[in-house]
């Protein structure tokens, strides 16, 4: 069973290389992005374990969509 975590300020720092990092050494990664561009690029830049959501966890509805 593969670990699964959640990385929130994945579009760029030290959450998006946690993010790659993470998925890169194969486990399940949701991560938290505010921007559709910031979606994209992390596609382009990961592979098939990393799955970019997103999310503004300063926001409610955000996080009930990301959560569905």
């Amino acid at each position: 069973m593969k670990t699964t975590v959640i990385i929130t300020g994945a579009s760029s720092g030290i959450g998006k290389a946690t993010a790659l990092y993470l998925a890169q050494t194969g486990c399940r990664v949701y991560a938290g992005v505010r921007k559709d561009s910031n979606k994209a690029q992390l596609l382009k830049e990961s592979n098939e374990n990393l799955t970019p959501l997103l999310l503004d966890v300063t926001d409610n509805s955000s996080i009930d969509r990301a959560y569905d």
